[in-house]
């Protein structure tokens, strides 16, 4: 693995983030997102957000729970700016399942010269 080892870092798979903290987590991410992307807050609504951090922790138990909220989020958000006559609903199946897989390609790799 490459990178420079004296940079900061935050291993978000070691942060004990409560549901509180992480629904917190993507509401901030979505803050950043909208303003950069000067789109409408409300893309991906408050209520969706909470019920998405539950959603997860019950569908994927086996990733590192911080970072599946933070790329789905984002990812989220990236597919409802693209696709806005789409539901939430509709478009999260395949984010999700596009970040899982990501997630497991990028761990593989990880560990893939062990």
């Amino acid at each position: 693995m490459e990178g420079d080892y004296r940079a900061n870092m935050v291993n978000l798979a070691e942060a004990p983030l409560s549901d509180d903290e992480l629904l917190e987590l993507a509401k901030r991410l979505r803050t950043i997102y909208t303003r950069a992307w000067d789109v409408e807050e409300q893309i991906v609504p408050d209520e969706f957000l909470r019920q998405l951090v539950q959603d997860m922790k019950q569908q994927a138990p086996e990733m590192p729970f911080p970072r599946l909220v933070v790329q789905t989020t984002v990812s989220l958000l990236e597919a409802k700016q693209q696709n806005p006559e789409k539901d939430l609903e509709d478009l999260l199946p395949g984010v999700l399942q596009g970040v899982m897989e990501r997630i497991r390609q990028q761990e593989r790799d990880r560990y893939r010269s062990w």
